[in-house]
């Protein structure tokens, strides 16, 4: 049986965070691409990939890679947006990601979590919009572990607006 593009991200991406030792979500831009591009995998490990042609392996790369930077961007752009709606509905200008979590958990988190980027994920069908929100919860739930407090400031440093005017 053929492996699906689905099925070579999401170990890819399992392989990826166990080399980092962390979730994606707790790196920043730079990290993430110094990574990317120093990963190496295994021959032994997984000798599907390495039976790809050069051609099928390098591909698989270049999609995996902006695969993983665009699930980073969703789930800071997410933790943006959340924040923005508890400064606004509750006062809170500090918050953790398990604050985010516990907003998001309310209903259903991954439909809320299409309609909070819904202008991000227009272009995608409707199988590739739960899949990728779910990858998006998930590593929010993975990053909600670690008890940090955040500002919106933080969540700006970590999309590289540290430097902009606003």
């Amino acid at each position: 049986m053929a492996r699906t593009l689905k099925d070579w991200y999401e170990d890819f991406l399992r392989f990826f965070e166990a080399v980092q030792g962390r979730t994606i979500a707790w790196q920043t831009h730079a990290e993430l691409y110094q990574t990317l591009y120093s990963i190496e995998i295994p021959k032994d490990g997984c000798p599907e990939y390495w039976a790809l042609t050069v051609w099928e392996r390098e591909e698989l790369m270049r999609r995996f890679e902006s695969l993983v930077s665009s699930i980073w961007a969703l789930v800071w752009i997410l933790i943006q947006k959340v924040a923005l709606k508890l400064e606004k509905q509750q006062g809170k200008t500090r918050f953790t990601l398990q604050d985010i979590v516990e907003f998001l958990g309310r209903g259903k988190p991954v439909k809320a979590i299409q309609n909070l980027l819904g202008s991000v994920l227009f272009s995608l069908n409707k199988e590739q919009k739960e899949w990728i929100s779910s990858i998006v919860w998930q590593k929010l739930l993975e990053a909600a572990k670690e008890d940090k407090e955040l500002t919106l400031h933080d969540v700006d440093v970590y999309l590289g607006y540290e430097g902009e005017e606003e």
